[in-house]
């Protein structure tokens, strides 16, 4: 026996609803500030940043920078900040008392290592239209060498923990040490660092991961980020 339910069949009518969306270029300032906050909060939290491994490029600053003067060094952290530990190799350098002309002879050591060969282009040569018609050579100096100039890895870290170095030569202060000068220059390469995240954690920093990297996400008008799907030939009218 078979029973029926006496209920009748509902037929639910199918119902099309149109809804707005945005790129993230295409957004309001505030809504794009709702955007950042969010991925503030939920990739960049307390202590995150500081211990991301993507900066390759600094860490090989960081590794050219002791080859050259003898150094073993450690990156430690604490929550959201870096500290260096570091030390000479051989640890027969008096570098808490070498200082004044010492110093001076100290760092003539390594003037080679951390000057650059200086470099000279020739002028371009134009077309009557004024287009460029060959490529500017490049000439490299035998005798002139060029300080700033990013000598260990050619990215601008170097001349972060060198500008220290720099400084110093221009305008000697012989009361400061091998071992404080050192110091120094780990100090400001770390602050620069820090200056680098604080910039990327910035809307404008954070905009411009976003801009290059979600090309294709779309958000509510709001800055929420929509989920849903939609059939591809409605893609003109949806976004």
């Amino acid at each position: 026996m078979v029973f029926r339910s006496p209920q009748p069949l509902i037929q639910l009518a199918m119902k099309e609803v149109k809804i707005k969306l945005y790129h993230f270029d295409e957004l309001s300032e505030d809504a794009k500030h709702e955007v950042c906050e969010r991925e503030r909060n939920e990739h960049y939290g307390f202590g995150n940043l500081a211990l991301q491994d993507d900066a390759d490029e600094r860490m090989e600053t960081l590794k050219k920078f002791g080859e050259v003067f003898g150094l073993k060094w450690k990156i430690d952290y604490d929550h959201q900040y870096r500290f260096i530990t570091w030390s000479f190799e051989d640890y027969d350098i008096d570098d808490e008392n070498i200082c004044g002309k010492y110093l001076w002879r100290f760092l003539n050591k390594f003037y080679f290592r951390i000057h650059t060969r200086k470099e000279y282009w020739a002028p371009f040569k134009y077309d009557a239209n004024g287009r460029v018609i060959s490529p500017t050579p490049r000439r490299i100096s035998k005798i002139m060498w060029q300080e700033r100039n990013c000598p260990f890895t050619g990215m601008c870290y170097d001349e972060d923990i060198l500008d220290e170095i720099w400084k110093w030569l221009k305008n000697p202060d012989w009361k400061i040490s091998l071992h404080d000068l050192i110091d120094n220059c780990f100090h400001a390469y770390l602050k620069s660092w820090e200056a680098e995240d604080d910039y990327r954690l910035s809307d404008e920093g954070l905009s411009e991961l976003i801009e290059l990297n979600w090309e294709d996400k779309l958000f509510f008008e709001d800055g929420r980020e929509f989920e849903g799907v939609f059939d591809e030939e409605d893609d003109e009218e949806v976004a």
